[in-house]
């Protein structure tokens, strides 16, 4: 089953960085679904598991932040 999310990659031309974050963002999003459907499907808690999830959750936050900087800075930058 394909899934697509088009609202995650952008058909414009990106800065390097920005590119680099946002495949490391897409890379980082598919991992965390499909642990987390694995720990949703397993029936038993493993605070192991939650753990990976958690960090996993927080990287997502922190890569966000990031791409969100970057536009914030490229709006303010004449190219």
């Amino acid at each position: 089953m394909s899934v697509a999310f088009p609202g995650l990659l952008r058909d414009a031309p990106r800065r390097d960085n920005e590119a680099i974050l946002e495949r490391y963002f897409n890379d980082i999003y598919s991992i965390y679904l499909n642990k987390l459907s694995s720990y949703m499907i397993a029936g038993v808690h493993d605070e192991d598991q939650a753990k990976k999830l958690r960090s996993l959750l927080e990287e997502i936050i922190k890569v966000k932040t990031l791409l969100h900087t970057e536009e914030d800075k490229k709006q303010y930058t004449i190219e």
